[in-house]
């Protein structure tokens, strides 16, 4: 072999050799541009997936996932895109042009597209592809979306998803990876839901109030069995708003006042309707004056000046001291998203503290106030709210006997502020509350919040909280709240089979 020869194979050797070696390389290490290409090629596309379903405490369907359609477009694969996306836009009424002039290989052009939707694009699509259109440069992509059995029934409460799936609000959001793996069971019961959500909207234009709201809870489990809201707001104001309770908070520092060495029959002197402190006078409400009175009637009659004397006598140390054993300050625990802990007062003295003891001076939600409450009502318990059926959790936090002692003085007698929320067939107990609301940094003398908490003694204790935000006329919570609570509470009781021996109604 010549020497010409053998330089010309070697030279052709070493050509192959580079060849390979860079084959090699665009093979087994990825260019970054090449990288690039591949990944805009191959890009993932988020697709909804099904969630879990949401049922009740009684296994009734609340939330489910549904069947959708969503539309999108391969923009590389277009091959007539001024005509195709004037047609296509118009179905969607969106100027798409800007959209489809990328180099991205998936573009969604609409997410959820509806009945009406769809049919448009299905015509717009057989026109286009008749007209030269590549078949493969729009089409619809079926996804999940969510569905509601009883329309906007406690839609506020279930909450929603963002496009994706994910919950962004309400329990969607509290349960969110429960839902992406199973079912999840409520203890919400939908037949109490919807008989609430009714009573409130009555309430609402009855008293002509800017907003009412409702929250029933099992005392002994702490299971929310209904909640609801009727205002138009979006926020689970129970759970998330704060609020001056009033004269909700007078059993509240009693029972406290009971654990501190007071008795219930113990006299306070009412100052006849007027009690001086410094340049201010705390008075009754609607012109009311008592003389001598107990403690337990200081509660029947909601005595402002005698709730305000407690309160001072107790200390601000106390004071405080009680109101945080009740929870009050402090989240509940409840497994939902933008819970408010309300907000206790860092000082008390003279005026501040006196008002403290008829439900001034502290912000609260009605949630806690709930569970205050239902410590009265489950022997001395302060229970964990919850939706989702799960272990009931709770701590004592008062005596027994204590407890029984505040629900029987609780009980609506024919001379109680409450007496309009009886039940007949059932022993009621409970408290009204009548606040002023806060008003460019004044009270208003004619906007006030109306509240009533009570719950049913002897029988399965089951408590409803209600309230009406500025309601019209006659807005003390006697005429207001107290018939509201009524009106649900029989509903509750006939539900869930709640009723007492007629020898124990008045005990």
């Amino acid at each position: 072999m010549g020497v010409r020869l053998r330089i010309v194979i070697l030279c052709a050797g070493f050509m192959a050799l580079a060849i390979a070696v860079r084959a090699a390389r665009l093979q087994l290490v990825p260019h970054a541009k090449l990288a690039a290409m591949a990944r805009r090629q191959y890009q993932a596309v988020p697709v909804m997936q099904a969630r879990g379903q949401l049922r009740d405490r009684n296994q009734r369907l609340l939330v489910a996932s549904a069947n959708v359609k969503s539309f999108a477009s391969h923009p590389q694969k277009i091959e007539r895109l001024q005509q195709s996306a004037k047609m296509i836009g118009r179905c969607l009424h969106q100027k798409l042009i800007s959209k489809l002039q990328t180099d991205r290989p998936f573009v969604w052009l609409k997410r959820h597209v509806t009945a009406k939707e769809q049919v448009c694009l299905e015509r717009a699509l057989h026109e286009i592809v008749a007209r030269g259109e590549s078949p493969l440069a729009f089409f619809f992509r079926h996804e999940s979306a969510r569905a509601y059995p009883h329309g906007l029934l406690a839609r506020s409460l279930f909450g929603s998803l963002g496009i994706d799936g994910n919950g962004i609000d309400g329990l969607e959001l509290a349960l969110d990876q429960e839902l992406k793996e199973h079912d999840v069971t409520l203890e919400l019961d939908i037949v109490l839901q919807t008989m609430m959500e009714e009573a409130l909207g009555r309430a609402h234009t009855a008293f002509a109030a800017d907003g009412a709201l409702a929250i029933a809870m099992d005392a002994q489990t702490g299971a929310i069995l209904a909640i609801a809201q009727h205002d138009g707001s979006i926020r689970m104001r129970a759970i998330t708003d704060g609020f001056e309770p009033g004269s909700t908070m007078k059993p509240l520092l009693a029972l406290g006042a009971l654990h501190e060495g007071f008795h219930l029959n113990d006299r306070f002197w009412g100052g006849n309707g007027a009690f001086r402190i410094g340049r201010h006078t705390v008075k009754e409400a609607d012109g009311h004056a008592f003389g001598w009175i107990t403690l337990e009637r200081m509660l029947q009659v909601s005595s402002n000046i005698v709730a305000a004397k407690l309160a001072l006598a107790l200390g601000p140390d106390k004071a405080r001291a009680i109101a945080s054993r009740f929870g009050l300050g402090q989240k509940t625990g409840i497994d939902f998203p933008g819970e408010f802990g309300g907000k206790m007062p860092r000082q008390l003295k003279g005026l501040d503290l006196a008002s403290f003891g008829f439900g001034y001076g502290l912000l609260v939600t009605p949630l806690q106030m709930l569970r205050a409450f239902a410590s009265f009502a489950n022997g001395g318990y302060l229970v964990e709210p919850h939706f989702q059926k799960k272990e009931t959790k709770k701590e004592r936090i008062w005596e027994e006997g204590a407890a029984q002692a505040m629900g029987r003085a609780l009980s609506i007698g024919p001379d109680s502020t409450g007496i309009l929320a009886a039940v007949d067939g059932l022993q009621i107990a409970g408290k009204t509350g009548t606040a002023q609301m806060l008003s460019d940094g004044h009270y208003s003398h004619d906007r006030h919040i109306a509240s009533f908490i009570g719950f049913a003694r002897d029988t399965r204790p089951v408590v409803l909280f209600v309230a009406l935000s500025a309601p019209q006329g006659a807005y003390y919570a006697s005429k207001t709240a107290a018939p509201l609570f009524h009106e649900i509470y029989e509903k509750i009781a006939l539900s869930l089979g709640l009723h007492v021996a007629k020898q124990d109604a008045h005990k």
